[in-house]
């Protein structure tokens, strides 16, 4: 996602990570050595509280009105409809399914 802002000449973005656990009986624990890892992996019920702290964790305004402008014009320009993408895929891997069964 970095690289597409800066592809269309936008400011790049704090891109922010989480790995949420659905299972709250799930036990989660990190080896020493992966102790930065070990605030990265949350369960569900801390979900609200973390994304409070990564909203207040960025302090600037990273786009302006005029670059936000940009962003929304350069996405809906790159848009792939979802459907269309499945569609297309499912296609490409039926294809190479039926190669397959002629060998």
């Amino acid at each position: 996602m970095t690289n597409w802002f800066l592809k269309n000449g936008l400011p790049s973005l704090p891109i922010l990570s989480l790995i949420v656990i659905s299972n709250p009986q799930t036990i989660i624990r990190t080896a020493p050595a992966y102790h930065k890892l070990h605030k990265k992996v949350i369960h569900r019920d801390a979900l609200p509280v973390k994304m409070i702290q990564m909203v207040h964790s960025i302090t600037d305004s990273i786009l302006g009105e005029k670059d936000l402008k940009k962003a929304v014009r350069a996405m809906n320009k790159h848009h792939i409809d979802a459907g269309l993408f499945h569609s297309g895929t499912i296609q490409y891997y039926r294809r190479g399914l039926n190669k397959r069964s002629d060998l």
